[in-house]
Parts: structure tokens; C-alpha cells; sequence
């Protein structure tokens, strides 16, 4: 079941109509957008490695949220993948999951392609090769049919030196509001990974050994 993965929330922290402050429509459903992104800090290190998932609809909602990851392989995909997951297993409305990581949107429409369309062709695996899919497609069957849907949108338009990769997105009809949503569930990501970020003593001899390594 999906709380195997995603553990029951508060009602407080449920997505719902008003939790939401962006909507788009399609095929006569209207979705309430939302917002993931991960976070991996120390990648390099086996030890010290850590991530997150950070989930965001709008400013002060109860609905914003962040966790760590807890179980390895500590990767950006995976940690992509989970706040999707956070995000599928909350929401008491039909929504649309803004993510950054553009091989999750695509599995991630593969599967709910597979399942809304079961007899349609769909290129996607059988074998779902980690819990968190095999936890998504079993979500997308119980939940009413087109309760998900997920877009990509482009990471870190708001960074210094993206101003061109913001102006384009702005341009091919992306909008401010879109841009900042994604800033902010990667600040929440970033919370995630700090739960279980290593003693800073241990980060710094980490950071020594590494560039002992390389010199």
C-alpha cells in the first residue's frame, strides 16, 4: 500500500482546493498545482551522503512539507521521485506535480498512461525496478481516474546566470509565479537532506580528504 512508503499525514497537511494557489485545466478537470523537487548533499561520499524531498502548493499553506530520504541509493532521481510520491499520496483533489527532474516526469506519464489507458500502447517497464514506482501505479489505480497528473518545469530559473533560461521560459508562456513555486519546494528539498546532514567537523574533514585526493 502507499503508506508503506508515505506515512499518513495530519489533516491539517492534506492538499485541498484552497491549499492551492495555481490551477490548470485539462480535458474539462481542473488540477490544483504542486510543486516537488530533492536535494543531495555530499554525493561523493558513501558515508556522509544525504537527501530530501521538499513539497510546495503556495505561501503559508499547511500543505508545504519537507522529509529526508531514508533509504539508499542516496540520488537526485530518487529524491525526485519521493516528493512526487508525498505529493500523489496527500492530495484530496485532482492535481498536476510540477517537477524539475525530466526522466521522472517521463516514467511518471508512462505509468499513469499505462493505467488510465490500459488498452492503448505504453513504453514502460514491467518490472518497476524500485518500490517507490511499484507504490506509484498502485496510487494512480485506487485513486478516481485522472486524480494526477505531472509536468516538468525547468529548475533554478530564479539562480544568478540563468536570467536567459528564465527569459526563455517566460517567453514560451511559463510565468514568474511558476518559477519562484520551484524555488521554493528545492528550499524545502534542502531542509529535507539537512535532517540527516553529518556534524559540520565531519563535512569539513570530508571536504579536506576530497581535495587532498585531487591535488
Amino acid at each position: 500500500g502507499k503508506f508503506a512508503i508515505c506515512p499518513p499525514v495530519e489533516a491539517s497537511m492534506l492538499i485541498r482546493e484552497e491549499s492551492c494557489k495555481h490551477f490548470i485545466t485539462c480535458g474539462g478537470i481542473k488540477f490544483g498545482v504542486v510543486f516537488t523537487d530533492g536535494s543531495v548533499a555530499m554525493p561523493r561520499s558513501q558515508w556522509l551522503v544525504h537527501a530530501g524531498w521538499g513539497l510546495y502548493t503556495c505561501e503559508g499553506a499547511s500543505s508545504n512539507d519537507w522529509g529526508k530520504l531514508e533509504d539508499p541509493p542516496f540520488t537526485s532521481f530518487r529524491t525526485e521521485l519521493r516528493g512526487v510520491l508525498e505529493a500523489f499520496s496527500r492530495t484530496t483533489i485532482p492535481i498536476c506535480v510540477m517537477c524539475d527532474n525530466q526522466a521522472v516526469v517521463d516514467k511518471t506519464i508512462a505509468i499513469l498512461d499505462k493505467v488510465y489507458h490500459p488498452e492503448g500502447e505504453c513504453d514502460v517497464d514491467e518490472d518497476l525496478d524500485d518500490p517507490m514506482w511499484e507504490a506509484l501505479r498502485q496510487m494512480a489505480i485506487r485513486a478516481p481516474r485522472f486524480q494526477y497528473r505531472i509536468r516538468w518545469i525547468a529548475g533554478h530559473l530564479l539562480d544568478t546566470g540563468n536570467e536567459d533560461k528564465l527569459e526563455n521560459f517566460l517567453q514560451e508562456g511559463g510565468n514568474i509565479e511558476m518559477a519562484r513555486g520551484n524555488a521554493a519546494a528545492d528550499r524545502l528539498a534542502d531542509k529535507g537532506a539537512a535532517i540527516d546532514a553529518p556534524a559540520l567537523s565531519l563535512q569539513w574533514k570530508e571536504y579536506l580528504a576530497a581535495k587532498m585526493a585531487r591535488a
